[in-house]
C-alpha cells in the first residue's frame, strides 16, 4: 500500500510505495541491498548486479515489470513517468 509521512520540521509530506518498489526489484532479479538508488544510466556507472554478483539479465516478465513501473509513475513517482513511457 501507500504510506504517507509528514515531517513537521520542514512541513512536507512524502508518499511512498516501498512494497511495490521491492516487488519490482525482486521481479528484475536484483538485490535491493546492492542497488544504488543514485546511479543513472548516463553516469557511466556499471550496470547493477544480482545477488550472485552477475550482471542483471533480461530474464524477467517484461510486461509485468513495466506495468508495475507505470502504476508507480502514475500514483506516487511522477518523476519516473518519462522514462517509463
Amino acid at each position: 500500500g501507500v504510506s504517507i509521512e509528514y515531517d513537521p520540521a520542514t512541513k512536507t509530506m512524502e508518499m511512498r510505495q516501498d512494497g511495490l518498489i521491492e516487488r519490482c526489484i525482486e521481479a528484475l532479479g536484483l538485490d535491493s541491498d546492492q542497488s544504488n538508488p543514485m546511479s543513472r544510466p548516463s553516469s557511466g556507472d556499471p550496470l547493477p548486479r544480482d545477488s550472485e554478483g552477475e550482471p542483471a539479465s533480461g530474464e524477467f516478465n517484461y510486461a509485468s515489470v513495466v506495468g508495475m513501473m507505470m502504476y508507480l509513475a502514475g500514483h506516487t513517482r511522477p518523476d519516473i513517468a518519462y522514462a517509463v513511457n
